[in-house]
């Protein structure tokens, strides 16, 4: 899913422009992150339960002779996973300036709430 087109990105000179345009996007992710960086359950995605496998040809009565594997919360991996993908589509080809400005209007924004 690509949420912006090259060419709409283009027809705009100024990058605040186009942020202006895109700005539910923008406060809407910004709000989700907030959400999930804030949220218990986004921990507990994170929690892994490591486990031994036994190296092969080795005595198992060592604990050297096991491999630590770390198994983690599907939802965190498809979480991540998800988030990467859509981040790299949306800032695939920005405008420049564009994360310039829409700092800007994070920093204005802070300090409008607070």
């Amino acid at each position: 899913m690509r949420l912006v087109s090259p060419n709409a990105v283009n027809k705009w000179q100024n990058p605040l422009q186009w942020v202006n345009q895109k700005w539910g996007v923008l406060t809407k992710a910004l709000k989700t992150e907030k959400a999930v960086l804030a949220s218990a359950l986004r921990k507990s995605w994170k929690k892994a339960v490591v486990i031994g496998i036994p190296k092969p040809g080795k005595p198992r009565d060592f604990p050297a002779s096991y491999r630590p594997i770390n198994l983690l919360s599907i939802l965190g991996k498809l979480f991540d996973k998800t988030l990467k993908t859509r981040l790299s589509e949306y800032l695939r080809d920005p405008p420049d300036d564009l994360i310039v400005e829409v700092e800007k209007l994070i920093e204005v924004n802070k300090m409008a709430i607070d």
